[in-house]
């Protein structure tokens, strides 16, 4: 969801707007990637986890390192 409000933000600038798709493509897919990585820092950071959460209280770069137990 974050990702997609980041698109249409990003949609709302002329400048934007006046950028060839190519570039369009490319500044959308670096910017809205760095803002969802930064939003999800801040919310972790907000909730006092000393890593990555996502809303839903998952943490993303934890895996069992046991997958058989």
């Amino acid at each position: 969801m974050d990702m997609m409000l980041s698109v249409d933000y990003l949609k709302t600038f002329q400048l934007f707007r006046e950028l060839p798709e190519k570039d369009q493509y490319y500044l959308c897919r670096d910017v809205v990637c760095t803002n969802a990585y930064l939003s999800r820092s801040f919310y972790a950071y907000d909730m006092g986890a000393e890593i990555v959460v996502y809303p839903d209280g998952t943490y993303p770069f934890i895996t069992n390192s046991k997958p058989w137990s």
